[in-house]
């Protein structure tokens, strides 16, 4: 299988008006090798096609390739696979200095798949998690119009959440405050929002690496000195990385050689 979706690759490399035909026969490659339960296998396909299209400046490609992978892994119910895939969604954004287009991360559509699945396959205590990962996401990219719509659209139609604001949890108010404060501007605010609300935000070590990113693009919070390679980025791909149990990246280093592939 690995052979057969490299070899399509090479294809969807060659150029001229054959190249979205190639790239959708690795997709279609990548796809069955998922629907066989082939999951690392696939995972792994997925990450070396990602740096091979990131090394060669195609970045569009390499993102479309993660985002459907990344939805094709959430139907199998392989959320590591997905979350990671979903960071290089994000890392491909932040290299390639590309404008969040409304088509490619649009509120409205992120919060009905939210929605269907949290309603289906998430737990009712963390109705509130969901959208607030994507919301915090959302603001890490500085787009706070698609954090806005992801919210409003998912309190509104998820049948297990009641009609706010205020929320019954708490979380949901904390992400409410944070839209407004950013909104608002001001770091005292950001600041004490963040301290009071410190119980909900310990439910995931992630959200204080995220609110530390958007203190710094929206409260002027200066940015810490890290030493670790790809900064929040490279955070959240090594947390998630290192619970999954079918996600098998060492350190999560972002390594663009290829892996062995028979």
């Amino acid at each position: 299988m690995a052979a057969a979706i490299m070899a399509a690759e090479q294809e969807a490399a060659k150029g001229g008006g054959r190249n979205r035909g190639g790239v959708q026969r690795v997709e279609g490659k990548l796809r069955a090798s998922v629907e066989k339960g082939d999951y690392y296998e696939a995972h792994q396909m997925y990450r070396t096609l990602f740096f091979r299209y990131m090394s060669q400046g195609k970045y569009a490609e390499a993102r479309e390739l993660m985002y459907s992978g990344a939805l094709l892994f959430f139907s199998h119910n392989q959320q590591n696979s997905a979350a990671d895939l979903s960071m290089l969604v994000l890392e491909s954004l932040e290299k390639s200095d590309a404008k969040v287009s409304d088509d490619l991360l649009d509120g409205e559509g992120c919060a009905n798949m939210l929605v269907e699945y949290s309603s289906s396959r998430g737990y009712r205590s963390e109705v509130d998690m969901f959208v607030a990962q994507a919301v915090l996401q959302f603001l890490c990219l500085k787009n706070k119009t698609s954090a806005s719509v992801v919210f409003t659209t998912y309190t509104q139609k998820h049948p297990s959440i009641e009609k706010g604001p205020p929320f019954v949890q708490p979380l949901l108010n904390f992400i409410w405050f944070l839209l407004l404060a950013v909104d608002g501007g001001k770091l005292t605010v950001f600041t004490v929002l963040c301290e009071q609300y410190q119980p909900s935000l310990k439910r995931d070590p992630m959200y204080n690496e995220y609110l530390d990113r958007i203190g710094q693009l929206f409260f002027g919070v200066p940015p810490k000195q890290t030493s670790s390679y790809g900064g929040l980025l490279g955070n959240l791909l090594n947390s998630l990385m290192g619970t999954g149990e079918d996600d098998d990246t060492e350190d999560g280093q972002e390594d663009s050689s290829p892996i062995e592939l028979d």
